[in-house]
């Protein structure tokens, strides 16, 4: 579709939250897609409206995004106040009721609603719904529903333009270096416990969430500890590592495209889904749960067996191969392309 049919639509709001209890997830995908929708139209005005706590506004500043730092769970009354002719809202939470999807979705000015979902939380009420963690909407047991489009599966895969823009990834013989990340909630507890499973192994660690200040790891050169990164930086460090342990959020997303061997543990039930697909696809090695009591046995389990080369291999080229990069891309035009369809039949 040509650039001249968006003119009608003005403004983008994307509103999420994010920080050091919910973690990085939401706020990654949300600048994604605020970066996609900048590429597809750039005279396009998009903000991003964020309940962001420190870690979260330290996220954006290490990143030089601007946002509006908006309560809106709260005060849902000011994104009315800011939503302009012909504006696109889309919702990426886990907190939000469904009554703001409600009232903002019949606001005269919103032409589109769009609601990013994870585990079919509730029934949104939205014209359109972002899905990226399942095979298919019948998966996750959406309901066909009149004039709701469903953008789901890894077609519509959510990737920042760092990632994008990287694949290079180069598989190495042995594991030497190996990444520990699990989002921005505090997991001090599983990062020391995961460092330590690892003792045995002549590994170079470098662990995510984690500040210099811990006392379990000082004088010890081998452990590089990290609280926060970039996007870039955290990229950057992706590449250069031969395995990951990680969670079940967004980075898997990111691991895959790159071809990083990744191992899984699941923090949350909204992130078994991304998990057991990425699963089945043979990208990730699902270990367990965090409070699986034998998780330190499975994890060293899991490590022995990737250190198999051709199995690191295997693995990486079908994460390369799972997602082409432009997923991202692809929801920012399908929005635009079913609002001019709805403008044009007014």
């Amino acid at each position: 579709m040509k650039k001249e049919q968006y003119l009608k639509i003005n403004k983008v709001l994307i509103l999420t939250e994010g920080g050091e209890e919910s973690g990085y997830g939401h706020l990654s995908r949300c600048l994604a897609l605020s970066q996609a929708f900048n590429e597809v139209d750039g005279r396009l005005d998009v903000k991003l409206v964020v309940k962001a706590d420190k870690s979260g506004k330290r996220f954006f500043k290490k990143n030089a995004v601007d946002f509006l730092d908006i309560d809106w769970l709260e005060d849902s009354e000011r994104i009315k106040k800011i939503v302009k002719d012909n504006t696109i809202i889309i919702i990426d939470s886990y907190h939000a009721p469904l009554s703001i999807y409600k009232d903002l979705r019949r606001l005269k000015s919103c032409t589109c609603l769009a609601a990013i979902d994870d585990y079919n939380r509730i029934p949104y009420d939205a014209n359109v719904i972002i899905n990226v963690s399942v095979y298919n909407k019948d998966s996750v047991g959406y309901k066909n529903r009149d004039n709701v489009e469903y953008l789901v599966g890894k077609k519509y895969s959510i990737l920042n333009k760092e990632y994008r823009e990287k694949q290079n990834y180069r598989i190495n013989k042995v594991i030497k270096n190996v990444l520990i990340s699990f989002g921005g909630t505090d997991c001090t507890e599983l990062i020391e416990n995961t460092i330590q499973a690892l003792s045995d192994y002549n590994f170079t660690v470098h662990a995510i969430g984690i500040d210099n200040s811990s006392n379990t790891f000082i004088n010890q050169p081998e452990i590089n500890l990290h609280s926060e990164l970039s996007i870039k930086d955290m990229c950057f460090l992706m590449q250069n590592v031969d395995l990951c342990i990680t969670g079940g959020g967004q980075i898997l997303n990111e691991l895959s495209y790159l071809g990083v061997p990744t191992l899984s543990i699941c923090m949350a039930n909204n992130q078994l889904n991304n998990i057991k697909r990425l699963e089945a696809a043979g990208f990730v090695n699902y270990v367990g749960w965090y409070n699986d009591g034998n998780l330190d046995i499975k994890l060293r389990k899991a490590v022995e067996s990737y250190m198999n080369l051709e199995e690191r291999i295997r693995r990486s080229n079908i994460g390369k191969s799972y997602s082409d990069g432009k997923g991202v891309l692809r929801i920012a035009e399908r929005i635009l392309e079913i609002m001019v369809n709805y403008e044009s039949e007014k």
